[in-house]
């Protein structure tokens, strides 16, 4: 059975964090898949990555897990993966991120996604770290960052 099968069945079940999880990917616009589609073709904003949601939700609470969740919709990621959740989850969390302007990513990743992708597969080959470490360093270098105040 796999993860999406039994996040599934969980929410049949109406076991809690399940069914508020489904609420939050509802309300931000992501759609968790019960299968995987067919030739591998996701749309805009569909997942089947909820370990790293269940694990976010877990550790970080509904908030923040819609936050991460409405930053990745407004990307349109098709799919959206763990490493996506991951390294918004890090560029929101980790101080040495901090200056990020996390309004203007969604639009860095929809206009040069793929480039970005490809850019932290090399670092992270380079740099012996995570995908999902390397999306935020490479999300982090090439996005807007917030002036500080004067």
């Amino acid at each position: 059975m796999t993860a999406v099968q039994m996040h599934a069945a969980a929410v049949t079940a109406g076991k809690r964090e399940a069914v508020a999880l489904e609420q939050i990917c509802a309300e931000a616009g992501v759609r968790i898949r019960t299968s995987q589609p067919s030739g591998n073709r996701f749309d805009e904003n569909d997942t089947v990555a909820v370990n790293a949601l269940a694990t976010l939700y877990a550790k970080d609470g509904p908030i923040h897990t819609g936050t991460v969740l409405q930053l990745l919709a407004k990307a349109g990621l098709a799919p959206i993966k763990a490493d996506h959740i991951k390294a918004v989850d890090l560029l929101l969390t980790e101080g040495e991120y901090g200056s990020i302007d996390v309004d203007a990513l969604p639009g860095l990743v929809r206009s040069q996604g793929g480039a970005l992708q490809r850019e932290a597969a090399a670092f992270g080959a380079t740099h012996s770290v995570p995908l999902w470490r390397a999306l935020a360093a490479v999300w982090f270098k090439k996005g807007k960052k917030r002036r500080s105040g004067a």
